[in-house]
């Protein structure tokens, strides 16, 4: 138990240490920091304890970077740390907690298309450590690494996208958004022998209130209808 708590002790220290030496970065994270605690306080008054454990989770990614830095031995750029910690807290917070990939259609998109040019900026950078380190004698060319980082971007991708599938399949989460039913399909009987496929339509009123006028051969069920049948 005492190693266990020594070992959390420097993982907190160090990621402390190394973002007191970058002022904006530490704003940033401290104002991230905070949001995060309100919303899990919030949370947690709610009952809702699973956005509770998504909260913390979030406080620990948005020490990583400044972890592996400090491990690694690396300096990452001010602006690639703090984009990070904007996608973790728009991806973890705003996404899942306040439902924004639901209540906005491409918010989704909007953090997958800036996830690939995150994963792609990684990907470069482990290939240029490697090319700068003096245990590795690798030479790469820049028309390589660019591949390589492309490569891995799109790796990435793919494996969260099955990560989020195994989630909904066997843990039975909603990770891909997409149990949303937006129409319905049924078949319509018919005693005399004809039966048809038919969709519900809805109606959307016009200007003035009133539901406006069906197109030709709509209807509630568009579909093959029986002989005398009146609405």
């Amino acid at each position: 138990m005492g190693k266990q708590s020594k070992k959390k002790g420097n993982f907190l220290t160090s990621a402390h240490q190394a973002l007191q030496r970058k002022g904006v970065v530490t704003t940033v994270y401290l104002v991230l920091r905070l949001l995060v605690i309100l919303v899990m306080v919030a949370q947690f008054f709610n009952r809702n304890f699973e956005n509770v454990f998504l909260c913390i989770l979030t406080l620990v990614l948005l020490l990583l970077p400044t972890v592996l830095e400090r491990r690694l031995q690396i300096d990452l750029p001010n602006t690639l740390e703090i984009i990070i910690m904007l996608f973790i807290f728009a991806a973890e917070i705003l996404g899942e907690i306040q439902a924004y990939y639901t209540a906005f259609p491409y918010w989704d998109t909007m953090l997958h298309t800036l996830n690939g040019f995150l994963c792609a900026a990684i990907g470069f950078s482990l290939v240029d450590l490697c090319n700068r380190h003096e245990r590795f004698s690798l030479s790469l060319s820049p028309v390589f690494m660019a591949i390589v980082a492309f490569c891995f971007s799109m790796t990435i991708g793919v494996l969260w996208e099955f990560f989020e599938c195994a989630m909904d399949q066997f843990f039975l989460l909603d990770m891909q958004k997409d149990t949303v039913i937006s129409s319905i399909s049924s078949v319509l009987l018919d005693p005399t022998g004809g039966s048809a496929l038919c969709h519900p339509r809805h109606h959307r009123p016009d200007r003035s209130g009133q539901r406006g006028a069906d197109p030709p051969g709509a209807g509630r069920l568009s579909g093959h209808r029986p002989a005398g049948h009146h609405e």
